[in-house]
């Protein structure tokens, strides 16, 4: 039961040494080997970062616009791939540029085209603009006044470019109508344009024309303008005011003439009558004749070949004149008519129709027949009278008495109107007679 306590004493040195020792071995393996995994690590880190550098080199030279970058890694599979979508992707670029440097180029061709085709064209429109003959002004449609005006206005209205340039058309008293000038703003209103209506506008003379305007709201340097042309009809109105008043006056002498007047076809036909001619035919009135009338040769005149003779007196001289003839009424009557008419043809020469006047001579001639019976019975009565020289040389001469002395007339005939004339002759120029 004793409580002894041994110690045991033992050298610091000889229990240190080898643990100093091997502790001095493991710094240095552990200094070797940190030194050796440093270099290692450096050149492992090289070795991978070397293509990320590339890459990262590549991209910057891309960055700059220079796309024909390529780079080739196969030292780890996942950088290879990578380098290969870093390849193709700029690959993808080189040829995007390409193609988009081809779009720029062929883009900024087509604006030069286009610039050049607008200022040419701007420049057909300055042209037309100011070359057109009809007035053409252009204005600012908030306020309305001009911007623009053309020749043809400058020319028409008698105002100068400077007079109006920035003034509107009622301070210029423009307008012939105030009440057209509401008109035609309301249609513009409504339907943005306006196409050819008659409207009245006033020169810088004071003298009213007359005009056909069409108008359009158009954009013009961004702002909304009015784009007005006026076709200056005036002297079209009054050449037609002037026709419809010949015509009318055409139309009164062809309606209310007594002689008859009409236009034919060469081969017959009545192209137009006036009422003068339907009622001396015996028609009604014009239309009736022109209806029944269809073959003029058989159904108008007594002898057919006269109408053939019509035709080619016409062929010949190209009118006649005093062609009488023996026609038919549409009651069988047979009338005395005197013609005088002419040919129309075109342009080529072809003949269109035949036109003219007719007139009823039939009391003229059936008074010459009556006269010339008259005459016939006359000298009968005389040659009975006369003494036998003097008859015997009156039957010698066809001629009638009254045109054999210049100083007779039909009254020659008479024995009373003989002696004055005996009385102033010689009995030898007497027996001569």
């Amino acid at each position: 039961n004793l409580d002894w306590l041994i110690v045991v004493v033992v050298p610091e040195a000889d229990f240190m040494d080898q643990i100093n020792v091997n502790t001095r071995t493991t710094i240095k393996l552990c200094l070797i080997a940190l030194f050796v995994a440093t270099i290692v690590g450096i050149l492992t880190s090289r070795w991978i970062s070397y293509p990320v550098m590339l890459l990262s080199d590549a991209s910057r030279e891309i960055a700059r616009g220079k796309l024909n970058q390529k780079i080739e890694v196969k030292i780890v599979n996942e950088l290879e791939v990578l380098a290969e979508s870093f390849n193709l992707m700029a690959q993808q670029l080189q040829d995007s540029f390409i193609n988009l440097e081809k779009t720029n180029a062929e883009l900024e061709q087509r604006v030069e085209e286009r610039t050049a085709a607008l200022r040419q064209s701007e420049e057909k429109f300055a042209l037309a603009f100011q070359a057109s003959p009809d007035v053409i002004t252009i204005s600012n449609l908030a306020d309305g006044r001009l911007i623009e005006v053309n020749e043809s206005f400058i020319q028409t209205t008698g105002y100068s470019r400077q007079e109006v340039i920035g003034k509107t058309a009622l301070e210029l008293n423009l307008w012939g109508n105030i009440e057209e000038r509401i008109r035609i703003f309301t249609i513009l209103e409504t339907q943005g344009k306006i196409r050819n209506q008659e409207i009245k506008f006033r020169l810088k003379s004071g003298q009213i024309a007359i005009g056909l305007l069409s108008g359009e709201v158009i954009c013009l340097d961004g702002q909304s303008c009015l784009l007005l042309i006026v076709k200056d009809i005036t002297e079209r109105q009054e050449a037609a005011e002037a026709l419809q008043a010949a015509e009318a006056k055409y139309r009164s002498i062809f309606e209310n003439s007594i002689e008859g007047i009409f236009q034919t076809t060469p081969n017959g036909f009545f192209l137009s009558a006036n009422p003068a001619l339907a009622r001396m035919y015996g028609y009604s009135d014009c239309s009736q004749l022109i209806t029944n009338i269809t073959n003029i040769q058989q159904q108008i005149y007594v002898n057919p070949n006269r109408r053939q003779e019509f035709i080619d007196a016409i062929n010949k001289d190209g009118e006649i004149s005093n062609f009488e003839s023996q026609v038919y009424r549409s009651d069988g009557s047979i009338i005395w008519i005197c013609e005088k008419a002419r040919a129309v043809r075109n342009f080529n020469g072809e003949l269109l129709y035949y036109e003219g006047t007719v007139e009823d001579i039939t009391l003229r001639q059936e008074a010459e027949t009556a006269l010339h019976a008259e005459q016939e019975k006359s000298e009968r009565l005389l040659m009975n009278i006369l003494p036998e020289p003097i008859a015997f040389r009156l039957k010698q001469d066809t001629s009638a008495i009254a045109d054999y002395f210049e100083e007779s007339t039909i009254l020659f005939s008479d024995i009373v109107g003989f002696t004055p004339l005996s009385a102033r002759i010689s009995p030898i120029e007497l027996v001569n007679l």
